[in-house]
């Protein structure tokens, strides 16, 4: 699952989920990437 988060400027994070609602990873708009 794969959930986009858009801020109000207008950055987007993205969130890999697995199934059971663990986050995978996060991606920030900057190129950094949380594991």
């Amino acid at each position: 699952q794969l959930v986009a988060v858009t801020d109000a400027l207008n950055n987007t994070t993205t969130l890999e989920r697995k199934p059971g609602g663990e986050v995978l990873s996060i991606n920030h708009p900057d190129g950094t990437r949380e594991s």
